[in-house]
């Protein structure tokens, strides 16, 4: 039985077209996949790299070895605090908050021992410490119980150099210098009246110099190397400069210029 020849051409237009609707339909899906995969992956990043909060008891952040470099947590008094190590595992950084609640700051070597501490002292007045590769304290700073600014600086091997600060009369500040060996060598300041003074010492702590005010002016005295009074400078009460010298601190007769 043969088909006539215009059901036939007839037949044949409508299978190219279901292939045709079927080609369509078939790049309709696969764009439609492709969308829901590329929307999904935006999602999925938009969730794990970049939340708008992260909260983790404790953060650990690795090397490209995988040994731990930086650690973010909370103390035990629910505190802040962020170290930071070497690759060679030794603690360089550290930040966070002691026990009173005030911010502390450390830097140290690459052997871990401390090059700067930074925080508050009892009174939450500022202090700073500053030491050698060695550990030993070079310069500290902060607060005297008054509150008045202090700073100290110390040899390499952690004796005091020069310290300046408030002078214990209250009326100013105070300087005092120091022998390598820690000895008191030179101290100035104001004197109880609020007239500056200086004294000076031999490395055993015996006066040598003694400068300050006197009644009439100016007045200084000058020391043996035993600590005995040897002469003396001042001025009389005409305003005329006088001279007095002593043997073993006996006063000799009195020599007036």
């Amino acid at each position: 039985m043969s088909v006539p020849q215009s059901q036939s051409d007839t037949l044949a237009t409508r299978v190219q077209a279901l292939e045709k609707n079927a080609r369509r339909y078939r790049w309709a899906s696969a764009l439609m996949a492709l969308l829901l995969v590329l929307l999904t992956g935006l999602v999925a990043r938009d969730h794990l790299i970049t939340p708008a909060v992260l909260k983790a008891h404790s953060l650990h952040i690795v090397n490209s070895d995988g040994r731990p470099v930086v650690w973010a947590k909370s103390s035990d008094a629910g505190h802040g605090f962020v170290a930071v190590r070497s690759q060679a595992g030794m603690p360089v950084f550290n930040l966070g908050v002691d026990d009173d609640g005030q911010g502390i700051l450390g830097l140290n070597s690459p052997k871990g021992k401390p090059l700067v501490l930074a925080g508050a002292d009892d009174n939450g007045d500022a202090k700073l410490a500053l030491y050698a590769h060695s550990g030993r304290s070079l310069v500290h700073a902060g607060a005297d119980l008054n509150g008045d600014g202090k700073i100290g600086l110390n040899s390499r091997y952690g004796r005091p150099l020069i310290h300046a600060g408030a002078h214990a009369s209250d009326q100013g500040g105070a300087l005092v210098v120091f022998s390598q060996r820690g000895d008191e060598l030179v101290t100035t300041g104001p004197l109880a009246d609020g007239d500056g003074g200086l004294a000076m010492y031999t490395a055993a702590g015996q006066p040598l110099i003694l400068a300050s005010r006197a009644a009439n002016g100016a007045a200084m005295e000058l020391y043996d190397e035993h600590g005995h009074l040897a002469v003396q400078l001042s001025t009389n009460n005409q305003g005329q400069g006088q001279v007095t010298t002593y043997t073993q601190g006996v006063p000799a007769p009195m020599q007036e210029n």
